[in-house]
């Protein structure tokens, strides 16, 4: 993950994937005694395993893809998660998460280098005017030895794109999802 996220190019991937996906219907539960919604998602071939879920007005949909090529034996996984709820038909606080998992077994020092932590993931959150961006990060532990600490940033900072807006995929998931949600 870089310093400064490429929010464009995610929006427009997340707009073409929740495009790309439908419910299977089959795989849809309803957990009778929280009412909490839960499913899959059909991807097309090499986007991973897509799952969702709605539980008290809010929706969650989580892609799984796998990592391929040199990065593949220190970030086994990533994710990208959104998550919002149904506003009277709109995404109402709306989020996009995108989170590389680190090989934890490994060495955190041979992860995190020379820096001071490395970035993992980012989260953007939406507002009325605009995006935010807030970096999740992958430090060591200084207390503890080889120690993982895999999460807010100690020293890296956010961004803010004013007047740029993420809620394009959530408003395609929205529409296929909602059915599915219970009063």
């Amino acid at each position: 993950m870089s310093s400064e996220p490429d929010l464009a190019a995610i929006t427009e991937w997340a707009e073409r994937f929740a495009h790309a996906m439908d419910v299977d219907p089959t795989s849809v539960e309803v957990d009778p005694r929280t009412g909490r919604v839960k499913g899959r998602l059909a991807a097309p071939a090499g986007l991973g395993a897509a799952t969702f879920s709605i539980e008290n007005g809010r929706f969650e949909v989580a892609i799984w893809p796998r990592l391929s090529g040199p990065q593949a034996a220190q970030i086994p996984l990533r994710s990208m998660t959104w998550a919002f709820e149904n506003d009277h038909g709109a995404p109402g606080k709306p989020g996009l998460f995108l989170q590389n998992h680190p090989n934890t077994s490994g060495s955190v020092h041979d992860f995190v280098g020379e820096r001071a932590e490395r970035i993992v993931g980012w989260g953007f959150t939406a507002s009325d005017r605009g995006a935010a961006a807030s970096p999740m990060v992958a430090r060591i532990a200084h207390d503890e030895p080889g120690a993982w600490i895999i999460g807010r940033p100690q020293s890296t900072p956010g961004s803010e794109w004013p007047g740029y807006f993420i809620d394009g995929s959530h408003k395609i998931l929205l529409n296929k999802l909602a059915p599915y949600a219970k009063p």
